[in-house]
């Protein structure tokens, strides 16, 4: 007899420890749903890179692959932090460039009187 008869159990256990239960570690159900966060989250990234480049094109798609990913349990918050980091850069570099015209426009008028006239050829 074992040394565990005195508890009313098999002496082997009939499942391997640590087997998982067919869990994954981050994901939830298949393999398959696995990659494809993946994919996704890799996707995501991407589009945030690149919405630097072209945000109007670029952030949502960047946003949506976050979200996709995120359902699929991959976290992409890199994505997402450099999707709303690009809106707020272009954002402030239409604030700088209207400032830098109303600066120009303001100045125009002083700068053209500053300027003589021509008439015509010089005689």
């Amino acid at each position: 007899m074992s040394q565990y008869a005195h508890q009313n159990r098999p002496a082997y256990p009939s499942e391997q420890p640590f087997s998982g239960g067919g869990q994954f570690y981050r994901g939830a159900g298949t393999p398959a749903d696995s990659l494809a966060g993946k994919k996704h989250m890799q996707l995501s990234l991407a589009f945030g890179f690149l919405s630097f480049f072209l945000p109007i094109v670029f952030v949502p798609l960047a946003l949506i692959q976050a979200g996709r990913a995120e359902r699929l349990g991959e976290p992409s918050t890199a994505g997402k932090i450099l999707a709303w980091t690009a809106v707020g850069y272009w954002v402030l570099w239409t604030i700088y460039m209207f400032l830098i015209y109303a600066f120009i426009a303001s100045q125009l008028p002083m700068f053209l009187e500053s300027v003589p006239p021509v008439y015509g050829p010089p005689a």
